[in-house]
């Protein structure tokens, strides 16, 4: 069987896989996170970060509306460890 690929600037995603991206993106930007940035986050193995895309995969798996992983992640405090982390990244 043949599997669809989308390009993407990073290379050659699962069209799958695409759903899931569209779905962290869309949390990101209701969060105001650059998603460029929280990538440098878990290339640099943040652990908050790393726990925080985890978290959205397994939303995204239970099907849970975006806007209440917003306020659960808001609630969470975590979004602050991110921020922190894409300060850091950026001064470097």
């Amino acid at each position: 069987m043949l599997r669809k690929r989308i390009h993407n600037k990073n290379g050659v995603v699962l069209c799958n896989q695409t759903t899931i991206l569209i779905y962290e993106r869309a949390i990101f930007r209701l969060l105001s996170i650059n998603a460029r940035l929280f990538d440098t986050c878990i290339q640099n193995n943040t652990s908050y970060a790393i726990l925080l895309r985890s978290w959205i995969k397994e939303c995204f798996d239970k099907n849970i509306a975006i806007e209440i992983v917003v306020k659960n992640i808001i609630k969470s405090g975590v979004v602050g460890y991110i921020e922190s982390c894409s300060k850091t990244n950026i001064t470097r």
